[in-house]
This record gives structure tokens, C-alpha cells and sequence, in this order.
């Protein structure tokens, strides 16, 4: 627990089980589980979001176990599996979309459909992600770190993985919606992990999530709350 090291997978049948924590992850071939067993079953997965381990992993009997480094879990790598790499970066993608507010109503089939489309991004302390004046060509999700967005000198939002909900921490998708330059810059705090969306996949996006533009609008009005009830109370 604490340490960061490699996701691990559980890819079949046959171990009794592997406990993370107070849960098993994967049981004995007898019934339980099987739906797991059959496909496998994914834990520790913090590497992708940057965070420290949460939770101990024990073997309780002997079993398979076969873990990817980071790195090999970028799906245009061509180290490890690359059909096991990308199911499983797609699954991450899939459960970080469902923690987000602006994805909320959306079913299985069309989350699942617009993972794929994902690419994961890490960016280091002090790094542009972008400058006022580009092109906007990508709409990005902050999965772990720390973002500032500024016109010139003065702060215009904060994004923070550490102190904020995650469901909120997007940013990014205006110049793609109006097709208009960017209007501010955005700058890496501290080290971060982003899930980005290219101009041409965020337009097939837009096929699966045709209401996109309402929502966005509705979560900026949640942000708009929330910053005002910040300054009204100090916290």
C-alpha cells in the first residue's frame, strides 16, 4: 500500500483468489464470480490517475497474475499485449467517464462506445497545454495534478485533483464547440495526467454525445455556484 508499481490482471479461472484490501477480487471457477473469471479481472490501477496505492494485494492461493507497466498500457505502444493494453486503458477510461457529472444519464453502449476515443497525456510541472490565441484542438479531462487557466496575468480557474471533485475538472472544449481560438492559456501546476480528445475524434464524440454543448453549459453553472459559495463563505 503506497507504493506505485505495475497494474496487475487476474486473466482467468483457476485461482482461488487474489484479495485487495477487504474485497477478492477473483474467487475459485465453482460458480462464484464468473463473469470475472471468465474475462479477468483488473486491479491497481493507480499508476494511471498518479495516485499511491490505496489498498494491499495478497494472493491467497496460488495464481496468474500478469501486470504492464504504465507505459506498456498505452495502446499505439508496441510493447506488451496490445489488444490486453488497450481493454484495459479502455476500461479506465470508461470508470473515470462515469465518475463525471457531465456524463451522467449516459448509457453503458455510448460510454463504452466514446472511451476508445480517449488518449491518456502526461504533462510536466510548469508545462503549456495550450496558449491564448491557438487553434483549439483538443478538450481535455485532468485525471491527476494540478491546472491553472490565466488570461495574460490574472487567474481565471484552478483545476486540482487534490482538493476538488474530479467530476467537475474539465477543460478545454469551447474552441473545438465554437470553433474559435483559444481565449486563455493553460498551464501545468505541478505534474499531470490528462485524458485528451483530438479536434477530429472529439467531432465523432459529438455524434455519440450530441447534447454535449447543454451540458457543458450546465456544469459551468454548477462551477459558477460553487466558486460563489466559496467566496461567500471563505472555504
Amino acid at each position: 500500500m503506497g507504493l506505485l508499481a505495475e497494474l496487475s490482471l487476474v486473466p482467468r479461472a483457476g485461482a482461488r483468489g487474489c484479495r485487495c484490501g477487504g474485497g477478492v477480487v477473483a474467487r475459485d471457477s465453482m460458480g462464484r464470480r464468473r463473469a470475472a473469471d471468465k474475462k479477468g479481472v483488473c486491479f491497481g490501477s493507480e499508476p494511471l490517475t498518479g495516485g499511491q496505492r490505496r489498498q494491499t494485494a495478497t494472493a491467497l492461493e496460488d495464481c496468474e497474475v500478469m501486470q504492464f507497466k504504465v507505459d506498456d498500457l498505452d495502446p499505439r505502444s508496441a510493447k506488451g499485449g496490445h489488444s490486453i493494453a488497450t481493454k484495459i486503458f479502455e476500461n479506465f477510461v470508461d470508470a473515470e467517464l462515469r465518475q463525471m457529472a457531465i456524463f451522467e444519464g449516459l448509457t453503458r453502449r455510448i460510454i463504452r462506445a466514446v472511451a476508445p476515443l480517449f488518449v491518456l497525456e502526461e504533462h510536466t510541472e510548469g508545462a503549456s497545454i495550450f496558449s491564448e490565441g491557438d487553434d483549439g484542438d483538443k478538450f481535455y479531462i485532468l485525471v491527476h495534478g494540478r491546472i491553472e487557466i490565466r488570461k495574460a496575468d490574472v487567474l481565471l480557474a484552478e483545476f486540482d485533483t487534490r482538493t476538488q471533485a474530479r467530476s467537475h475538472l474539465f477543460f478545454g472544449e469551447m474552441a473545438l464547440l465554437d470553433g474559435k481560438p483559444r481565449m486563455a492559456s493553460a498551464v501545468a501546476m505541478s505534474p499531470c495526467k490528462l485524458l485528451t480528445l483530438t479536434k477530429p475524434r472529439f467531432r465523432t464524440f459529438l455524434l455519440y454525445v450530441s447534447d454535449f454543448k447543454q451540458r457543458v453549459r450546465r456544469e459551468k453553472a454548477v462551477r459558477k455556484a460553487n466558486t460563489e459559495i466559496k467566496m461567500i463563505t471563505g472555504r
